[in-house]
């Protein structure tokens, strides 16, 4: 599947200001992170996404270096060491976080209950397609 595939699915929303390629690479250079070819292509295509209660950080023009990813990606950096080289994708609530690592592949971090990042094995694509449809049943 692709980004554009899910952008045709009912109830998801975008950002109207979607980032360029410059803010990308300024964003890179904050994080100290290289982002991959998915995530480049979610962010340069979505911004960011919202379907139902579900909010996936993103990065757009009209908050640059400010947006929820880089912002929310920091202060998880700063409260737990070991997250630094991911991204902070999803704050699912409870202290359950959803990260991105430079390959495009998802984990799980959730600090009350282990300090373990646990690899989810599918790419961030892969991930905004089973969180969608897990939402979409309920």
């Amino acid at each position: 599947m692709k980004i554009h595939d899910l952008l045709q699915k009912e109830n998801i929303q975008k950002s109207n200001f979607l980032p360029t390629e410059e803010l990308l690479l300024k964003a890179q250079e904050k994080l100290n992170f290289k982002m991959g070819i998915l995530l480049k292509d979610y962010l340069l295509n979505c911004g960011f996404l919202e379907f139902f209660f579900v909010e996936i950080n993103g990065i757009y023009a009209n908050k640059g270096l400010d947006s929820d990813l880089i912002t929310k990606t920091i202060s998880l950096q700063e409260r737990f060491e070991k997250t630094k080289g991911f991204i902070l994708l999803e704050d699912k609530g409870d202290g359950d976080y959803i990260l991105c690592d430079s390959n495009d592949k998802v984990y799980e971090f959730i600090p009350s209950m282990s300090f373990e990042i646990k690899p989810l094995n599918v790419d961030i694509i892969s991930y905004l397609e089973s969180r969608y449809s897990e939402v979409a049943e309920i």
